[in-house]
């Protein structure tokens, strides 16, 4: 039996090879004992989205404790070769060093107002592209249409190094800087979101499309995923708190 595992967790891990790992915290309801003074716990999950497997997970008492869990995490977890996705929580310099020196992977993270000077950089950089053609960039579009709403996606990548060097001192392998806007109609109402990522992936707009769609896929499932587990998780949580 241990062979077995051994060898089918090996196979496992040869299949992660640019497979997106998304790592994400929760707030998981029902966790919370009113009687005990106990609040709600947070699970940190490592989820490979194309077969929607957990590759592992661990709990922590407040949300703000996650920036610590996900390295403990990581360091859990064999990913050689996946791409890691982490929101703005998880998109600090120790963490991107973790990825790519330690678990010889790559990492997509999103960047906010969390780094600001580095946040206003970057767009500022891609403000700039669109007026001066000498700064390259890389554009790839997706669209959708259904349930009554239509999406479309614009991905732009530039290469990070001959224009962020003076504020991107200490992130590992930053390689590169994506900038996504997403549009949807629906109802005869248009809504826009910009979002801005760090990758050390090289600059490809239809790569890191595809990898932010399938981590936002991944998040559209939780939904399902934390009913399919219910009760099984509420048996963890008991054992936690034990």
């Amino acid at each position: 039996m241990q062979n077995a595992l051994t060898e089918w967790s090996a196979q496992l891990h040869q299949c992660l090879e640019g497979k997106v790992v998304a790592i994400d915290g929760k707030t998981l309801r029902a966790s919370f004992n009113c009687t005990k003074g106990l609040a709600p716990l947070h699970a940190v999950s490592a989820f490979v989205t194309e077969s929607k497997f957990v590759l592992g997970q661990t709990f922590v008492e407040k949300k703000e404790n996650e920036i610590t869990a996900i390295p403990a995490l990581l360091e859990t977890l064999e990913i050689k070769g996946a791409i890691v996705t982490i929101d703005a929580m998880g998109c600090q310099k120790k963490i991107a060093e973790q990825i790519c020196k330690k678990k010889k992977a790559d990492y997509v993270l999103a960047l906010k107002k969390n780094h600001p000077d580095l946040h206003d950089e970057v767009a500022a950089l891609f403000r700039l592209a669109e007026k001066q053609p000498q700064i390259q960039t890389d554009s790839f579009c997706s669209h959708d249409k259904g349930h009554g709403r239509i999406e479309t996606r614009e991905c732009t990548c530039i290469e990070a190094g001959p224009w962020l060097e003076h504020v991107s001192q200490g992130w590992t392998k930053l390689t590169t800087v994506a900038k996504l806007v997403s549009t949807v109609e629906k109802k005869g109402k248009v809504s826009e979101e910009t979002r801005y990522f760090l990758s050390s992936l090289p600059c490809d707009a239809e790569e890191h499309l595809r990898v932010v769609r399938e981590q936002a896929a991944r998040f559209s499932g939780c939904r399902v995923q934390r009913r399919q587990s219910h009760h099984n998780r509420l048996s963890i949580y008991s054992l936690y708190r034990s």
